[in-house]
């Protein structure tokens, strides 16, 4: 009886294309025909097109050994290294920005395990610096909340030191992004006491505001209005605006806890009332979400748009991860949000390829 290599073929076959639209394929269709690109409209005159590309991820909560499973890991930082490595392909943007949340156990892990986290932050967001700015603000999974923060302030060191974010409120210099006019903030030294890094911030942020004042004076209408980056959202009641599956809806309607789920209102107003900000980007509640804040001031009422970013993470993305495109230049803000790959597409690719390879052994072999 002569062997043959059809059945072999066809099924090595099957595996690789599988394969390789669902790892790699899939992600350029999503990049190239689900999401938008940046958003520059074509309409503004060819003096106010300098656009600086960001791209903005949020809650990406690489994960370590205490919560998750080896294997969870591994598929985990896959998804997200191939999301990131086609995404620069795809959109090249000059600046990219991290919101926060960059790992899932740093607010409680040794310096050992941090080093490692970081270590697989580098493997998964491979950068090149030279031509690339990079911006990270903290999260409370970085460095804790409030008081755990004020309790064990190593963490907030720690991550200083290694990502060169703020500890407090600054406003940031880089080449490509100081002329935009952008303010990042700690989140968790905004709490509405009068702690030491609490102080310190509200500092910065009047520091900041004087400078902001004194840059529209001079300037006028030339004045750029600023961009602030939190990583939790300034207050708002609950999450009804945002993008939530079902099952949330009861958790979504309950009212936000100030400190943890939001801002607190009175720091929410100082923000707004002293940096003044275009539009405000922040993640933590791993939803894609849109809220006009309202400023009352001088007799005015003033909205100002907040995007909240969802997370990076498939694990954690409540409902789709996510990305944001935000086209910047000194007269104009533009920003689109962009989703990842679905699981479930993927998932049905590879169970049809199974039964594809089974159905025709079994054919085979009758």
């Amino acid at each position: 009886m002569r062997f043959s290599f059809r059945p072999l073929l066809e099924t090595t076959l099957i595996l690789l294309v599988s394969l390789l639209w669902c790892e790699v394929g899939y992600y350029y269709y999503v990049f190239l025909y689900k999401c938008p690109g940046w958003p520059e409209p074509s309409s503004i005159e060819v003096e106010q097109r300098k656009f600086t590309r960001i791209l903005v991820l949020a809650d990406t909560h690489i994960m370590g050994p205490v919560k998750s499973v080896m294997i969870d890991k591994w598929r985990r930082e896959w998804q997200m290294r191939q999301a990131f490595s086609i995404s620069l392909r795809v959109y090249d943007p000059d600046v990219i920005i991290f919101m926060g949340d960059l790992f899932d156990e740093a607010s409680f892990s040794w310096d050992k395990s941090f080093e490692e986290a970081c270590n697989d932050f580098e493997r998964i967001f491979t950068i090149d610096r030279s031509s690339r700015e990079v911006v990270v603000i903290p999260g409370n999974h970085d460095i804790g909340f409030h008081d755990h923060m004020l309790y064990f302030p190593h963490l907030i060191d720690r991550f200083q030191d290694r990502f060169k974010a703020t500890t407090g409120a600054e406003l940031l210099s880089s080449v490509k992004i100081r002329s935009l006019n952008v303010v990042a903030i700690n989140s968790m030294s905004f709490y509405n006491d009068s702690c030491p890094y609490c102080r310190e911030s509200r500092r910065a942020v009047n520091a900041i505001s004087r400078y902001l004042n004194d840059q529209a004076t001079l300037q006028g209408n030339k004045f750029v209005h600023p961009i602030l980056l939190t990583h939790i959202p300034l207050y708002r009641l609950n999450d009804t605006q945002c993008e939530y599956p079902s099952h949330l809806e009861r958790i979504v309607e309950k009212e936000n806890l100030q400190g943890k789920d939001v801002l607190h209102d009175e720091i929410s107003q100082f923000l707004l009332r002293k940096i003044q900000p275009r539009l405000i980007i922040s993640g933590h509640t791993h939803m894609k979400c849109k809220t006009n804040h309202l400023l009352a001031a001088n007799d005015r009422h003033e909205f100002h748009e907040e995007i909240t970013i969802s997370s990076y993470n498939h694990k954690y993305a409540e409902k789709k991860p996510g990305f944001l495109l935000l086209s910047a230049s000194r007269t104009g803000t533009f920003a689109t949000h962009c989703d990842l790959v679905e699981e479930w597409v993927i998932a049905s690719i590879y169970i049809a390829a199974v039964v594809l390879i089974c159905s025709r052994l079994i054919i085979l072999k009758y």
